[in-house]
């Protein structure tokens, strides 16, 4: 009975040794949330619309007149909590003057 615990104590080890080994070097990578993309292209749109047949055949989103490039200076206010934030801001009329401008 001694030689049957110790066979299957010496088989667990060496079974369950490597694999603690492999889930200890993907752990740090799994949980690491500076790790967003590994082994992908970088995000890109592969279509566009265009409101003519002129503007399909120059092959640059920018010469059509649907497009709106997002690239620039935001407005940007930070809140401690939802209740802390900001109500209204959606609204055109609104006076973002006093928020933090951020290059996008």
């Amino acid at each position: 009975m001694r030689t049957l615990c110790l066979s299957i104590g010496i088989l667990t080890a060496l079974v369950m040794g490597p694999v603690s080994g492999w889930t200890q070097t993907l752990l740090p990578f799994i949980e690491d949330p500076a790790v967003v993309e590994e082994n992908k292209l970088p995000a890109r749109t592969t279509f566009y619309t265009a409101s003519s047949l002129d503007q399909v055949s120059v092959d640059l989103p920018s010469y059509g007149d649907r497009y709106l490039s997002l690239n620039g200076t935001w407005k940007f206010h930070w809140s401690r909590s939802p209740e802390e934030r900001t109500t209204g801001f959606e609204s055109p009329t609104f006076d973002a003057s006093e928020w933090d401008d951020i290059p996008v």
